[in-house]
Parts: C-alpha cells; structure tokens; sequence
C-alpha cells in the first residue's frame, strides 16, 4: 500500500450562514494514521466528508490537495470510506461480501482466482479467518458474528480496491473497550504498510489514543491543535493547563475545549494562576537549554516584584494611619480612662508599624533598581518574553487581568469582566450573587473568549507554521481511475446475491405460504359456491378478494424488506460500486418469479375449492389477472420504498394509496353512484379493470336458479349470466383491453419506483 498525502488551506464550510468549520490549515504525510477528536457538534464528521468529497450541500471555500493535486476523478478513485454504521447484508458472510465487494469495485480485468486471492489478504490482515465462512447476522436475525467483527468487514469492503486514502467514521462507537482497541490496531497496522488514514473518534481509552500519529483537535469548527498525539499535553502545559494524573488525556482534551462544560471555569482559574506565574511549565515548547536561564532570571524579578508590591501597600496604610491620627488629635469629644487606655495602646502599635513600614519603604528603593536591571536579563530570553506578551494580551481580551495591584479578584465571578471592588460595603453579598451566576457567565462569555483564545495561540505557534503551514509539497503521480467490470457483469453479480440472500432470509418463501394459507382460508369462507341468487353476490365477492388479497401481500412483503436493501444501495453507491438501473434491475428480476409462484399457487388451491365456472380458459385467465394483481402490489411497494426516507413513511403512505383502490374498484361501491367530479378516478385503479375481467371471464355463459324464498311474484330475477353483466354494468366490459390495461400499470408502476428511486440516491449522496 502507498498512501497519499492531504493538505488543506483555509477549508472552511458554511450552511445557510453558519460556519461548521472555520478556517481548517491541515498538512498530513503519506502514511500516517491521524485522529480527528472534539466534542459532539465540533464537526468532526464534516471535516471527513469534506475531506472525502462527500459534502454535497453548503458552501466549501478553500482548498484542498492530495499529493500536490487537486481534486478529480483520479484522486477520488483513490479514496475509500467506511461508515460509522456497519452496513451490510446479514445473511451473507464475511467472504461472501468480501466477494462481491471485489465483483463490483476490483479492476474489469481481474480474474476470479485473483479476487479469491484479494480477499483471502485482506480476511488476513483484518484477522477475520476464524468468522469467514459465518452468517454476519444482525437486523434482527439470528446473532452472527461480534461486532468487533462486522466492524473488520465493513473496513474489509472498503479495501478491497486497495486506496491510498482511507476515511473512517467513528470505528469504535458501539464497541467495548477491548474490541475497539483490537480494531484501531488493525487500522495501525494498515497505516504502517504506508496506507493514509484520517480517523474521526469519540473519546477513545489511552491506550488507543497512544496508537494515532497526529492529533487533529476541533471544537465549534475551530482548530484548536494539530500536531503529534504525543506532544499534545506538553504543548497545553505551557499555558499551564495540567492534564491530572490519573486522567485520561483524551477525556481531559474534550472537557478542555467544550463550549458549555461545567468544568470549564476550572480550565480559567488555571490561566489566572499561570499568569501570575509567568513562567513555562515543564512541557513548554522553548528550547530545553534556554529554560533553566529563563526560569532563574524570572524568579529573581518575580521576587522584586513583591517586594514593590508590598512597599507599596505598607505606603497606604502609613498614609491612612496618620490621617487617622490627625482626626483623632483634633477630635473634642471626652472619652472614659478605657477608652483612653485603648487609644494608647492603638497608638503605639500603629507607631511600630509605621516605623517597620519605612524600613520597608527603604529596602524598597534598592528593589526598584534591581528590578530595572533584571528587564534587561528579560530582553535576551526573546522567545519566552514574546510568548508571555502574547498571553498578557490574550488573557486581556479574556478579561483576567487584575483591575488593581492591590484588589482581591474573584475570577470566577469576573468571567465577564464585572469585578467585585475590594472596598465595596457589600462584598460577601456580591461574592455570593457572583457565585450563583457563574455557570451563566461562564457559558455565555468565558468559555468562548477561552477557546478564541487556544485558537488564536495555536495559530501563532511553532506547531502551527511546521505541521499546518507546509508548503512545497511533492506533487505525486496518480494514475487514471481503473475501469470496473461491465454493468453487466456487476448485474449478474447482483442478482446472484439477490437471489442468496432472498433464499436465506426466506421472506418471499413466508410470501408463497402466506398465499396458500389465504387460499385455504377464503376457500373454506367460500366453498362451493352457489349457483343461487345469493351465490351471485358471494361469487362477485370472491372474485374481489382474490385480486385484493394478492395485492396487497405482495405490497406488504415489499415494504418490509426493500427499506434494509436500499440502505445498502445507497452505501455501496457512494462507493460508485454499481449503477441505480442494475440495482432496480437485479430486484426485479429477483422479485418476478416469486410474485409469479405465489399467485400460482393460490389460484391452485382456490379454484378447485368454492367452485368457479369448471373450464380450462376460465381458469388460466382467472390466474393470470391474480398473477398481474401480485405484481401490481409488488410494483407499488417498490414505489412507496423508493421514494420514501424510511420504512415507517413507507408503511404510513400504503393505506393512504391502497383504500382508494378499494373504493373505486366497483366492488364496494357502486361506480355509477360516485359524483362525477371523482369518478375518473376509477381508471387509474388497476383493480376496477381487473375484476371487470373476472366478472366477464366468469359468469358469461353461466346459469343461476333461485330457490322458493328468492323468486318474486312467480318469477327468478336473474338466470342468465349475460342479465348479471348487464345489470351490473359489465356487458359492454372487453376482456382483452381490460387485462392489457391491467397489465399496464405494472411497468409504470415499476419505472416510477426507478424514478423515485434515482431521486431518492441523488437526495441522500447528492449524485
């Protein structure tokens, strides 16, 4: 494997004015195995998609280069994704979908014993030799392989066109922690044979986060680090934010940079500390050899620095006692002897103060001067002091800078900016207001300017320009997209599983027993019929619900199983594995013969038991209108599926389409009855032509007798088959044209389904 490298330049992504990602500078090297992390909403499965040309709404500004070039049909072929769903068909088994994987996305000249060859590597590599000849299961069959496992083959179908650039979402969502560190070792060691990896994962254990070899941070589309998964805890100690020990880095990481986390103000007091410190941690990013100097000189000017500060508050008091003094003196008010004796003692403990103050304020003069020269030992360490200017004005604009020397802040209530005055009569009360409002300051000011704020120092540093900022980058040969099999080689192979999978999942042979069940039971409702004036009506009836029941289990079978199918149709077709017309195909051509056995074997069991017209062309024109009744319900069950987002909208819409079928089909309501501003409706019913059909092919010819309660005034009213017709208005009904027009709402029905079908891939993946 040889992978390819990825660079990015100003990505940034917008949807209806709202940015995802924010100005995304990425430069990653063939080979390595990267992991996007951040909290939920942080857009970390944007980036991918955007990565991997599957963004097909918004605005994309920016670029992006793949070995030194930009995107194209070449260099996507060179991609391969594999969903955080692992999307599969389960009654296949790892080889098997390994197998048709290579069918459909292999070079057109591979042969089979090369493919068998492929898969065999890749169930090797991903340790699958032990499941390869198991069931997948899952979807509510019976219990398959693990889901360590199934996540391995969903990788598995992804390499089989060996990429250079590999995308995985979310591999070890779902999994336990032992299943997922096997996967993520598989994707290392894939990375290790040169293949690129950019990962997206959701706070992974240490011992998987210490696999990746670059660390991609977002929050809120912000880039808020990349560079070495390593070094990522050193490069955060230097604006003194400590992972605690015992914690998990990456845990550590999210909690860091999540917008609205209630552990967020403890991340701003850490930056106060720090930068009253104003010194590197352990893991600064400066020079090792220039730290031990800068951290001495700054220790020495820190210490003068308190010393000024001290001489300075010792001044204050001094001032405020002698003002004190001087009232007291000119105070005329009489006091008892205590009091007096309480003055006095006053007095002379304020006289020691004072005299200790203006030792003090001596000592404080030689400060001042050593500080001064101590600034010019600053000047020669450039780097550290640039970097402590920087966070002085960062940490300006976060509001943490003290508002005088000598106030006691509260930072946790000065999120945003309003501070408690240390002279204010009403502190503790402020204090208190301060405390129950930090959560709300916290979140709606502090954190934001908190994160501005990584994002604005990541961008200055050194890690920013060398691993982000790359320029130069070999521009790598990609050769032209290899050509798949034929569509109709990729057709074959489709129906082959088509049929598989339908024999093992044995829902069309539940569709053929449904038939002959439903047949007994309507043949025992109607057994042998009768030739009387009520067995007209039962007889009309029977005729109906043969149509009806055939229609309508051949549109509930549809709607149960297609949904899971087209979910696999839309994976496989990002991958640009097969064409929408040989998938809509192959399901045809699969579902035909069953919708053709069933009806056949209802109209076996039921005609010969409730006694219709015995004639040989009464009976196979009785089962071919059952026949194309199937058919009819099939065709609109792929409709419904295809057109709708879900399984559950597609079962909503099918009472909504089929009652109106009911209705106008003659049979429970009279068509001459119905307003004529409806009544066209009925020619757009296949079931109104199809029982017109039955009804003539039935009782033309046919006589009726009528027993002593049915006969009126001495006469029975309808004896001849032809009177029924007429009276029911089907005397003028062809039976040619209405079983052609019947039949021909079987392929408008079936190219909607392609339609609504093409529509519905074009919605979801955008081609």
């Amino acid at each position: 494997m040889k992978g390819l490298p990825v660079k990015t330049t100003n990505l940034t992504f917008r949807i209806n004015e709202k940015t995802i990602l924010d100005n995304i500078n990425l430069n990653v090297n063939s080979g390595e195995f990267i992991c996007i992390l951040g909290p939920s909403g942080a857009g970390k499965t944007t980036l991918l998609n955007a990565l991997s040309n599957r963004v097909h709404y918004g605005d994309l500004e920016g670029d992006i280069y793949y070995g030194g070039q930009k995107l194209s049909k070449n260099v996507e072929s060179t991609f391969a994704f594999v969903t955080q769903e692992d999307i599969m068909l389960p009654s296949l088994t790892p080889r098997e979908t390994l197998e048709y994987s290579g069918r459909f996305l292999m070079p057109r000249e591979t042969t089979k014993d090369e493919r068998d060859d492929r898969v065999s590597e890749i169930l090797r590599m991903l340790r699958l030799n032990k499941c390869a000849d198991t069931l997948i299961g899952g979807f509510g069959k019976k219990r398959g392989i693990s889901g360590g496992e199934r996540k391995r083959v969903n990788i598995g179908m992804s390499l089989v066109k060996d990429p250079q650039i590999l995308f995985v979402d979310e591999p070890t969502s779902g999994l336990d922690s032992g299943t997922a560190v096997t996967v993520i070792s598989v994707l290392k060691s894939l990375s290790q044979q040169g293949l690129t990896i950019l990962c997206t994962i959701h706070q992974p254990r240490k011992q998987i986060f210490d696999m990746f070899d670059r660390l991609i941070l977002l929050s809120s589309g912000k880039l808020v680090y990349y560079g070495p998964t390593q070094r990522s805890e050193e490069y955060f100690q230097q604006y003194g934010l400590q992972c605690p020990k015992g914690e998990n880095i990456a845990d550590w990481l999210i909690d860091l940079i999540e917008v609205k986390n209630v552990k967020q103000h403890k991340f701003l007091k850490n930056f106060k500390k720090h930068k009253k410190k104003k010194k590197p941690q352990e893991g600064s990013m400066l020079k090792t050899e220039d730290q031990d100097q800068i951290i001495r000189n700054k220790g020495k000017s820190k210490k003068k620095k308190r010393n000024t500060r001290k001489k300075k508050r010792n001044h204050h008091k001094r001032k405020k006692n002698s003002k004190e003094k001087k009232s007291k003196s000119k105070s005329k008010t009489k006091t008892n002897k205590k009091s007096q004796s309480k003055g006095a003692h006053h007095k002379k403990k304020t006289n020691k103060k004072n005299k200790h103050n203006s030792t003090n304020s001596e000592a404080s003069e030689a400060s001042e001067a050593s500080e001064t020269s101590s600034t010019t030992e600053d000047s020669s360490t450039t780097e550290m002091t640039e970097s402590i200017s920087d966070h002085d004005k960062e940490l300006d604009i976060l509001k943490l800078t003290e508002t005088s020397e000598e106030s006691d802040f509260d930072f946790e209530a000065n999120t945003t900016g309003r501070g408690v005055h240390p002279n204010s009569k009403n502190k503790k009360q402020k204090k208190k207001k301060g405390k129950k409002q930090r959560k709300i300051q916290t979140d709606s000011v502090g954190t934001h300017k908190f994160l501005d704020f990584l994002v604005s120092q990541y961008k200055k540093s050194s890690f920013c320009q060398r691993y982000a900022k790359s320029d130069g980058d070999k521009t790598y040969e990609i050769s032209k997209p290899v050509k798949t099999a034929t569509e109709f080689s990729k057709l074959k192979a489709l129906i082959s599983r088509g049929f598989k999978t339908t024999i093992r999942e044995r829902s069309k042979i539940i569709r053929v027993v449904q038939s002959v069940i439903v047949a007994l039971f309507v043949g025992f409702v109607y057994f042998d019929v009768s030739s009387t004036q009520d067995g007209i009506r039962d007889r009309m009836g029977l005729l109906f619900f043969a149509l009806i029941s055939n229609t309508m289990l051949s549109l509930i079978s549809v709607l149960f199983v297609l949904p899971k199918e087209k979910i696999i149709f839309l994976k496989e077709s990002q991958d640009r594995a097969y064409s929408t017309k040989s998938f809509y195909l192959s399901k045809v051509i699969v579902d035909t013969p069953f919708e053709v056995l069933s009806p056949i074997l209802f109209t076996l069991v039921l005609y010969w038991t409730t006694g219709l017209k015995n004639n040989a062309d009464t009976f196979f024109i009785f089962m071919l209108c059952v026949v194309i009744a199937g058919n009819i319900g099939s065709s609109l069950g792929f409709f419904l599926s295809a057109g709708s987002r879900s399984p559950e909208t597609a079962l909503s819409l099918a009472p909504a389409t089929f009652i109106p079928i009911l209705m106008f089909a003659g049979f429970v309501v009279d068509l001459e009855s119905i307003p004529s501003a409806i009544s066209w409706i009925q020619y757009l019913d296949p079931i109104s032509f199809g029982l017109g059909a039955l009804v003539k092919n039935e009782f033309s010819d046919l006589e009726f007798s009528c027993l002593d309660k049915e006969i009126i005034q001495g006469i029975c009213p309808l004896t001849k088959g032809d009177d029924i017709l007429k009276y029911y208005n089907y005397e003028d009904v062809s039976l040619f044209w209405n079983i052609f027009f019947m039949a021909l709402f079987v392929p408008i029905l079936r190219f909607l389904g392609y339609l609504a079908l093409k529509l519905s891939r074009k919605r979801e993946i955008g081609r």
